[in-house]
């Protein structure tokens, strides 16, 4: 699928056949792309040219770089699908390779009420970051990059240039929402991350393939619904809530997949209606919103370990409509009701977590340890962290549960 980006290659053949505008290297505040680009990009910072090439409405757009550069936009110029925005290096790529997109607005005759990003995306060699707060975000194309970022946010100019460092920062202030609707999110070599004050993963009625997904071939998915969050540069957990908001929330209906971990914070609900997979054996899932706050399965979760603000899923499970989740070490601090509709052949899951509960945590770390150990070992065991899923279909606290406390006697679940 990915082949498709090699159209970046193909457009420096275009210029030398004096078919494209071509601006030189522009260090500072300078216009790119000769003027004629319609998204009006503007080097803030480092260094950069542009190639820009319009075919029947369809912008080809690529854009070198020397370094590390922000780059300040009206749109991106991808409202057509057949359009392109790609980024190379010019030369070898620096250690901490990025280019940050600031976004001021809209599409052009949207009021800067929508960002609508019909095009496709390429940043093969670098971290691509777009910083989009005034609009709503609409992502309907293929992205692909060594790892990217796009958020609907305030970011401060200094943290801008924490962000292409490879540091953290603080995100704030967003009233917008961030859809990936029918749109392919790949990162290469590095991780997905999505922030908005609402963040939907889903696909029109009649999707081709398999409507939308995130996904991280080599590192984590990372999705932050709500006001306020800081970004670490580094950890199993990278997100953290900052005061703000608490309506936000994190909603997907198709596929978000990780090699390593998912993360995913809400300030009020998640709700899965798709497949959320990290790695079986060495991924964890972290789930966590606000107290009083929802996490809602009507599908596929799973990971070597599920983990909440109290540990309650256990090791290597999936969650699916029709398996009970173990019983929580904590009945006072999360809830696993049962909730089936008049018609409704699969039941939900509700699961409510604290963000400020107290997490024991011992047996979730035992568990892991074991696993590392059992995978790294002369003879690795490829079936460790899958000891519940024997347990698929009938409830956990019947029979031998996880915990090895048996009671009662299996029942078919009716």
């Amino acid at each position: 699928m990915l082949h498709m980006w090699s159209g970046g290659r193909s457009l420096r053949l275009i210029a030398v056949a004096g078919l494209l505008a071509f601006s030189g290297t522009a260090p500072g505040q300078t216009p790119l792309c000769n003027g004629q680009h319609p998204g009006n990009p503007e080097l803030i910072s480092g260094a950069a040219s542009c190639i820009f090439n319009e075919v029947a409405g369809a912008g080809q757009t690529l854009i070198l770089l020397d370094e590390n550069s922000i780059i300040l936009w009206d749109h991106l110029g991808l409202g057509n699908p057949d359009s392109t925005l790609s980024f190379e290096w010019n030369g070898a790529a620096p250690p901490n390779a990025a280019v940050l997109n600031r976004v001021v607005s809209g599409n052009a005759g949207r009021g800067g009420s929508l960002h609508n990003v019909e095009g496709n995306i390429s940043f093969q060699d670098g971290a691509l970051i777009v910083i989009n707060p005034n609009s709503a975000l609409d992502l309907h194309g293929m992205v692909a990059a060594r790892s990217l970022l796009f958020a609907t946010h305030h970011v401060d100019p200094i943290v801008e240039q924490q962000l292409l460092d490879g540091l953290g920062g603080d995100f704030t202030g967003s009233s917008q929402p961030l859809r990936v609707i029918d749109g392919h999110l790949v990162a290469l070599d590095g991780d997905a991350i999505l922030a908005g004050r609402s963040v939907q993963v889903s696909a029109l009625q009649n999707p081709a393939d398999d409507g939308a997904e995130i996904r991280a071939l080599n590192g984590s998915v990372r999705i932050f619904g709500g006001e306020n969050f800081r970004l670490l540069p580094s950890g199993s957990e990278r997100l953290q809530r900052l005061p703000g908001g608490g309506d936000g929330s994190v909603n997907s209906s198709k596929t978000v997949q990780a090699n390593q971990d998912i993360e995913i914070l809400a300030e009020n609900r998640i709700e899965n209606n798709g497949r959320i997979e990290g790695n079986f054996l060495t991924g964890t899932a972290f789930l966590r919103v606000d107290m009083g706050g929802d996490i809602i399965n009507h599908n596929i979760i799973s990971a070597s370990e599920i983990e909440s603000s109290v540990p309650s899923f256990g090791t290597g499970i999936e969650l699916t409509p029709d398996t009970d989740s173990p019983s929580p070490l904590s009945t006072g601090m999360s809830r696993f009701p049962v909730v089936r509709s008049p018609g409704q052949k699969q039941s939900s899951r509700t699961v409510v977590v604290y963000e400020s509960a107290p997490s024991t945590g011992t047996a979730s770390a035992q568990r892991q340890r074991s696993n590392r150990r059992a995978l790294q070992g002369s003879r690795p065991n490829t079936q460790v962290a899958r000891n519940t899923t024997a347990t698929r279909g009938r409830h956990l606290a019947r029979g031998k549960s996880f915990f090895g406390v048996r009671g009662g006697t299996p029942a078919k679940k009716k």
